[in-house]
């Protein structure tokens, strides 16, 4: 069988893992899909050379077999939307406000509603629609302000919603079966675990810079200010998001011992996704 991974700036480590385990070609770039029989989207971006006419040809002729198209994959990156299009399908979501205003004032009343109905809760989270920067964590009214303030000065679509609080599972589903579980959990040294990743995004984001207007600190030294901050931000309020960047890991747990409804609920959302193969992130909440 010739197949092909094709990944993307985001999914280049697990991306030709995934493809060696198959016994498949992968690479970023669009494929010839003229030589292929299956093709595995793996968070691709299509370029220039990408003709959906042809890919559709060669599957409605049974020559080509995708998994997670393009425009599925496209799709997906829009979170908010996603979150949205669960709700309609009737899959368990967290309550969320939605602000695509940049008035304040009316920001506030949006979310104040919302907490008066029942659809937030504290703590609650403020995020892009796509999930770029930094999150806002909110735990009072006051947080919500603040975070408001802030967010009138960001693009783009902005949304609310509460942070369920409780055992948090990766389900890996391929189509109507759940094939992995994984649960979230402390790493076993979460400061050096954390200091370990602020390491390799510090190396990365120095690569970067071609002609950095400072001196860079030896390794010793970088490693040194690293631990200076890194407990710190162990105790943030980044940590309800469970980052495995911060201290959290992901460990496989056998199908047998997740919750049949969590399952049910993987597969829900997966199939709400029109995607073929993907992850799906469940918190049971614990004030249920």
């Amino acid at each position: 069988m010739n197949g092909y991974v094709w990944y993307s700036f985001g999914s280049d480590t697990t991306g030709p893992k995934l493809a060696e385990a198959l016994g498949f070609k992968s690479g970023k770039k669009t494929p010839d899909v003229t030589e292929l029989d299956v093709v595995l989207g793996w968070g691709c971006k299509p370029g220039e050379k990408y003709n959906p006419e042809l890919f559709k040809s060669r599957i409605q002729s049974g020559a080509l077999r995708v998994l997670n198209t393009p425009e599925a994959v496209e799709a997906n990156r829009d979170k908010l939307a996603m979150l949205l299009r669960l709700q309609e399908k009737k899959v368990s979501t967290p309550g969320l406000v939605r602000l695509d205003k940049k008035d304040p004032s009316v920001c506030l009343m949006s979310l104040d509603m919302g907490l008066k109905n029942g659809v937030l809760a504290f703590p609650v989270v403020g995020m892009s629609s796509f999930h770029k920067g930094e999150p806002f964590f909110c735990h009072t009214r006051e947080d919500l302000a603040a975070s408001v303030a802030q967010l009138i000065k960001e693009k783009g679509v902005f949304y609310f919603r509460s942070l369920c609080v409780g055992t948090e599972y990766r389900i890996h589903v391929l189509r109507d079966q759940a094939i992995l579980a994984q649960i979230k959990a402390p790493a076993k040294n979460p400061l050096d675990a954390t200091v370990k990743s602020m390491l390799d995004d510090l190396k990365r984001n120095l690569e970067k810079e071609e002609k950095p207007g400072f001196p860079i600190p030896d390794v010793r030294a970088q490693e040194w200010i690293v631990k200076q901050f890194a407990a710190e931000m162990l105790r943030g309020p980044s940590q309800l998001l469970r980052s495995t960047n911060r201290g959290w890991s992901l460990e496989d747990c056998p199908l047998s011992t997740v919750p049949s409804f969590v399952i049910t609920e993987a597969v829900k959302a997966l199939d709400a996704s029109e995607l073929d193969l993907g992850v799906v992130s469940l918190v049971i909440d614990e004030k249920i």
